[in-house]
């Protein structure tokens, strides 16, 4: 039977791997602080979430009050993390680990929300963190203990992250807790300006985005993310997070689907694979592709 948060949990994905590709070319080509970037993007997210309570009337349920700016404090630490995984070649000992989060939310969402699958669920997201792990493996894994302590702060903060959202969407008004989690993160995100290097990096960045034109591009990709976490929130209100959870993990496929696509027109985001490693990624997609199948 057709169900539709399984549609939103599959939008979500796809519209992150967009705004992934274009905060990575950025991260690449620009010459930035991770708290500074970030608090760029996370301007233009909390301008989006005023311009939709502008539109939508806020109405905020308890849960949603408390639970809101949390998630937004979280979020923020969790993208700071990653950002600087990224800047110091972490990025592939971070993704690898961080894959195993569908089975903490699995965990903690059985003891914390009573929420039980069928056993064809629960194979069909042992399938879908096999199958994204194929795409995402390669051998040049840092094991060093700062690798492994970001991967796995940034598995247990995704993790917490999923099981509050999922609580606090009981009252389903999607809106008003996107712009409490929006306003959580950009407080947190303004207490780095209290730091000389945050905001000289800031002042420099933003001088590089307008010489190059970029702010525009940043801004509507942004608005990418905007609609990715509202299918997130809608997907997470109708279906059980563990497996909302677990098809984020499509994510990682439609990252590579839009590099193979965009590389055939613009080299700088062509992806190096060898026919050995195409294999293991389309095998992986399918493995994938089939765990979802269970899940629906």
């Amino acid at each position: 039977m057709y169900q539709t948060w399984l549609l939103f949990a599959i939008l979500s994905p796809a519209l992150y791997a967009v705004n992934n590709l274009v905060d990575k070319h950025f991260l690449s080509n620009l010459s930035a602080n991770s708290r500074a970037y970030l608090f760029i993007i996370l301007s233009c997210q909390f301008v989006y979430s005023g311009i939709l309570a502008a539109i939508h009337p806020l109405s905020f349920s308890r849960s949603q009050v408390l639970v809101g700016p949390l998630v937004g404090f979280l979020l923020y630490l969790g993208l700071w993390t990653y950002l600087s995984a990224l800047a110091q070649e972490q990025a592939s000992t971070v993704v690898s680990i961080t894959l195993l989060c569908p089975v903490a939310v699995a965990i903690l969402a059985s003891y914390l929300l009573q929420e039980i699958l069928m056993t064809r669920q629960y194979l069909g997201i042992a399938l879908l963190v096999f199958g994204a792990t194929l795409v995402t493996w390669r051998n040049t894994l840092r094991t060093d203990r700062r690798s492994i302590s970001n991967a796995i702060s940034l598995l247990l903060l995704f993790s917490v992250v999923a099981i509050l959202e999922k609580w606090a969407l009981g009252s389903s008004d999607y809106y008003s807790f996107y712009f409490l989690t929006n306003a959580g993160a950009m407080l947190s995100a303004s207490f780095s300006l209290c730091l000389n290097p945050v905001r000289n990096s800031l002042v420099n960045l933003l001088h590089q985005m307008k010489t190059r034109g970029a702010i525009p591009v940043v801004a509507l990709n942004e608005s990418a993310n905007c609609m990715a976490q509202l299918c997130l929130f809608v997907a997470l209100a109708q279906g059980p997070v563990t497996a909302v959870n677990a098809i984020s993990s499509f994510q990682l496929v439609f990252v590579i689907i839009y590099a193979v696509a965009l590389g055939l027109f613009l080299p700088q985001f062509r992806e190096a694979v060898n026919k050995k490693g195409l294999l293991q990624k389309i095998l992986g997609a399918f493995t994938m592709l089939f765990g979802a199948y269970l899940l629906a």
